[in-house]
């Protein structure tokens, strides 16, 4: 696992949504069935009197999220949707390059003082008999 810093903001990867289309012969036997089992239930019910009209949802076979999807619906707009999100949290990140960008100034002046310290230590010791 690597450890990444950056002083700079690296964007993030745009994901392109793509959903293909395919042909399930089982679950075309399955919409056929439910199909047919929707007309005798109806059947049944008009012989008893109940009359009921259906509903759009009754007579497709397509589940609900592929009567809600059409081609392209996941792309329109989500270039646009990337950027206004990172435009969003562009300030999480300040916070941590400050804290990065002090530690670095507190390690430098310490290194310095070390430094400093350490001269008058070598000086100190070779002025001794």
């Amino acid at each position: 696992m690597a450890f990444r810093i950056s002083f700079f903001k690296t964007p993030k990867h745009r994901v392109f949504t793509y959903r293909p289309l395919y042909y399930d012969p089982e679950k075309e036997e399955r919409a056929e069935r439910a199909a047919k089992l929707r007309a005798l239930r109806e059947a049944e019910k008009q012989k008893k009197g109940i009359l009921l009209t259906p509903t759009p949802s009754d007579t497709d076979p397509r589940t609900r999220e592929e009567r809600l999807y059409y081609p392209g619906r996941s792309i329109r707009g989500s270039f646009q949707r990337a950027l206004y999100e990172n435009r969003r949290h562009a300030g999480d990140n300040r916070l941590v390059r400050m804290a990065v960008i002090l530690s670095i100034a507190v390690l430098l002046i310490a290194i310095l003082y070390f430094a400093n310290g350490l001269g008058i230590m070598f000086k100190l010791l070779s002025n001794t008999p």
